[in-house]
């Protein structure tokens, strides 16, 4: 016989399995009771199981890599040229939370025939997405980060960065933004926090300084 349950939401009971036969008679008396095996069971909520696999975090990778060679004749000779270029993209979900980061690299690079490097680029740029969300609150934060590193022969300056962050809160019937834009090169900086609350500024401060370390 299947152990009983009883319980406020669905339960999922696992037991084991028994044949009855069906001439026996439904009604027993005290001995038959008494002397009956007893069976234990388990009983699992179902609504809590469906729950908790949900909210499994889960993870999303994908990558891709392009190259290039070639070369061109010219008044200093054969210059060859090597192109690169990659992609990642990494995404982790855990229901209420998902971190999502795409980073985007390409480099170029010019040599003669003896190796001299005559021209020479990287640029890195990386787009963060993160969500954070709560029964009364969401908070979603994005941006853009990109660096440029230049060699010989660049018109603009040798290093430049730039890193401009948003984040947006929403907490029950009010909500606010935060955005951070900053430069910085070689030969300038340039920095900006923008705070609103609702359709109100609140803060503005804006600065020529070069500041290092990371966005707040």
């Amino acid at each position: 016989m299947a152990a009983p349950c009883i319980h406020v939401v669905f339960l999922l009971c696992l037991v084991p399995a028994t044949v009855a036969s069906p001439h026996r008679n439904l009604r027993k008396s005290p001995v038959d009771i008494a002397a009956a095996p007893t069976v234990s069971g388990r009983c699992v909520a179902a609504d809590h199981l469906l729950r908790a696999r949900a909210t499994a975090p889960s993870r999303t990778t994908a990558s891709r890599q392009v190259s290039a060679t070639g070369w061109v004749k010219s008044s200093y000779g054969n210059i060859t040229r090597n192109a690169t270029q990659t992609f990642d993209f990494d995404n982790t979900n855990a229901g209420e939370k998902v971190n999502q980061t795409t980073v985007a690299h390409a480099g170029v690079a010019a040599t003669d025939v003896a190796g001299v490097l005559y021209y020479s680029m990287q640029m890195r740029q990386s787009f963060p997405l993160f969500l954070d969300s709560g029964p009364d609150q969401v908070t979603v934060t994005h941006g853009l980060e990109e660096t440029v590193a230049a060699g010989r022969w660049s018109s603009g300056p040798r290093y430049q960065s730039l890193r401009n962050t948003q984040r947006s809160s929403v907490a029950g019937a009010s909500w606010g933004i935060r955005q951070t834009y900053r430069y910085e090169a070689t030969d300038w900086c340039y920095l900006r926090n923008v705070t609103s609350s609702g359709y109100s500024i609140v803060a503005d401060q804006s600065s020529e300084a070069c500041v290092k370390g990371p966005l707040r």
